[in-house]
């Protein structure tokens, strides 16, 4: 199914015949395709793309993990020109998002930036 849904996206950067599956929605954003996990991994000096399957999914299971994962992606969106820095933003991101992917709860969202504050902060400096 993902790889059906995602294996040809190619603005994913997904170009192997699993990427789809491989590089499902994981961590708190869902991130998303081939791309998008070299450069947050490249963010975070993890090596993302080369990880097995139960090796993707038990890093992404850390709560640490995952919210390094999304301060990393929100840091790469800021090079794109995109700010994600206060909650605003994200909601209105999310929305943008919302056919591709769940919109995140305003909630959720508010208490994960303010727990992981200081990671944010870390990757942008």
């Amino acid at each position: 199914l993902f790889n059906i849904a995602y294996g040809d996206r190619k603005d994913l950067g997904n170009n192997q015949p699993n990427d789809g599956y491989k590089f499902r929605g994981r961590s708190y954003i869902q991130l998303t395709g081939r791309a998008n996990y070299t450069e947050v991994g490249n963010l975070l000096d993890v090596d993302l793309v080369n990880m097995s399957e139960q090796e993707l999914n038990n890093w992404f299971s850390d709560k640490q993990n995952s919210a390094d994962a999304t301060a990393a992606y929100f840091v790469m969106k800021k090079k794109e020109g995109l700010d994600l820095s206060d909650i605003e933003s994200v909601w209105h991101f999310t929305q943008k998002m919302k056919q591709k992917q769940k919109p995140l709860q305003l909630q959720r969202l508010k208490k994960l930036i303010q727990k992981y504050s200081l990671n944010l902060q870390k990757i942008v400096l």
